[in-house]
C-alpha cells in the first residue's frame, strides 16, 4: 500500500479550506483518509498552514510520500505563512455531575406506557403510529 500525504479540500465555491492527511495513494481526493495531520487556510490573511509536524515526521519515516503541494509547503513554513504548532496538550472543560439512579428508576412501571418501539402508540399505519407520525392508510392526505 502506498501511503501519501496530501491535501483533502473542503470549504465552498471559491472559499477552499485544505485538510493535511495521511491517505491510500489509491483513494479519491476527498476519500477516507488514515489519519488527519493539521490543515491550511489559503483564504485567510496571513494565510494559515497548521500541522503537527511530529506526525509528520512519523509517517515519512514509515514511508509515506507527501505530494508537492504539502512538501513545498513543509519547507518553506516562514514564506509568508503564520505556523502554529499544534497544542496536545487536553484541558477538558467542567463535567456535569452524573444523575444517580435509584432503584425505581430501573425498574418497569405501568403508568410509563406499554413500551415497544414506537412507544405503545400502535404499529405501522395505526392511528398516531408509524416511523414519521402518519395515520392510518389515507395516502397523501394524511400523515407527516
Amino acid at each position: 500500500m502506498s501511503v501519501k500525504i496530501r491535501m483533502k479540500r473542503g470549504g465552498t465555491t471559491n472559499r477552499p479550506f485544505y485538510r493535511v492527511v495521511v491517505i491510500d495513494s489509491r483513494m479519491q481526493r476527498d476519500g477516507r483518509f488514515i489519519e488527519e495531520l493539521g490543515y491550511y487556510d489559503p483564504i485567510e490573511k496571513p494565510q494559515v498552514f497548521n500541522v503537527d509536524r511530529d506526525r509528520v515526521a512519523h509517517w515519512i519515516t514509515l514511508g509515506a510520500q507527501p505530494s508537492d503541494t504539502v512538501r513545498t509547503l513543509l519547507k518553506n513554513p516562514n514564506n509568508n505563512f503564520a505556523v502554529r504548532e499544534q497544542n496536545r496538550e487536553f484541558t477538558a472543560g467542567p463535567t456535569r455531575p452524573k444523575p444517580v439512579r435509584s432503584e425505581s428508576d430501573s425498574q418497569p412501571s405501568a403508568d410509563r406506557g406499554r413500551g415497544g418501539r414506537d412507544g405503545g402508540r400502535g404499529g405501522r399505519g395505526g392511528p398516531g403510529g408509524g416511523r414519521f407520525g402518519g395515520g392510518g392508510g389515507r395516502g397523501n392526505l394524511g400523515g407527516r
